[in-house]
């Protein structure tokens, strides 16, 4: 009666082992996942430690600099802006007369040099036509700015865009100025006659700006437009359109700034009353 038994199973082992693959074994089993599995680039990220990298536009402003190196894009009404300086010193100190023209590459001081004095030499070892060339090379150095008077500017100047305040101006934020809301599209103007000179995206942090130039002492720039209509070197009336309303921080919002001297004022000065 045994003998049959084993017979039996030895005759069962071998037809189960016969037919089709056994399981794998377990370090060769595909287990069900409730995650997605990651992909070739992440799998080798994860391996090589390597991570994700943001590519940030504009240009970083070092403060601590006393020089910058002219980038492609950018103009003296630019830097000046970028360094909360007032074009007219940067071009007093680097020697540049209107209309302000630099070029790529070039070396600009954007602080104000340090004066040495220097010993008053004897008039009789000193050549009187070396002091008329000296006399004459130092006046051609000398650039002349337009005086405007503030008093007469108070509350004539038209608002940049229609819209509500949102955000008024505080010496103490980041960007000094106001935020008008609105609808993207609408119209952006002139607050008052002046020069274009800045329009272009080129300002880390204001999208599409424009900057007017009013005189040798003030300045309105017009920031995260959605489309730009006039150029650098346009000259634009009071009211004209220069551009339209774009967004910042999904709101549909105007940034407008006026800087007298290079330093930030508030704008509800020249604004008229509403």
């Amino acid at each position: 009666m045994v003998l049959p038994k084993i017979v039996a199973l030895l005759l069962l082992g071998i037809l189960l082992g016969c037919s089709g693959q056994g399981l794998a074994p377990v370090d060769q089993r595909v287990l069900p996942n409730k995650h997605k599995s990651p992909s070739v680039a992440e799998s080798l990220s994860v391996a090589t430690g390597a991570k994700k990298s943001v590519k940030k536009s504009g240009i970083r402003v070092n403060r601590n600099s006393k020089y910058y190196r002219v980038k492609k894009g950018d103009t003296l009404f630019l830097i000046a802006w970028r360094y909360n300086l007032n074009f007219k010193e940067i071009a007093k100190w680097n020697g540049i007369r209107k209309p302000y023209v630099i070029k790529t590459g070039q070396r600009l001081k954007i602080k104000k040099p340090l004066i040495t004095k220097h010993k008053a030499i004897s008039g009789k070892t000193q050549n009187k036509n070396t002091r008329v060339l000296a006399n004459k090379a130092a006046k051609s150095q000398v650039v002349k700015f337009k005086k405007i008077s503030s008093a007469k500017l108070k509350n004539s100047w038209v608002w940049p865009t229609k819209g509500k305040v949102v955000q008024v101006f505080n010496r103490n934020a980041a960007k000094k100025g106001l935020d008008i809301s609105g609808r993207a599209g609408q119209k952006v103007v002139a607050v008052a006659d002046g020069e274009i000179v800045f329009s272009n995206n080129n300002l880390r942090g204001y999208g599409n700006l424009i900057i007017v130039k009013h005189s040798d002492d003030l300045l309105s720039a017009y920031a995260y437009n959605n489309t730009l209509v006039v150029t650098e070197g346009d000259r634009v009336k009071q009211g004209q359109q220069i551009a339209t309303m774009g967004s910042m921080g999904g709101q549909d919002v105007l940034h407008f700034e006026i800087r007298k001297l290079g330093k930030s004022v508030d704008p509800m000065w020249y604004l008229v009353k509403r």
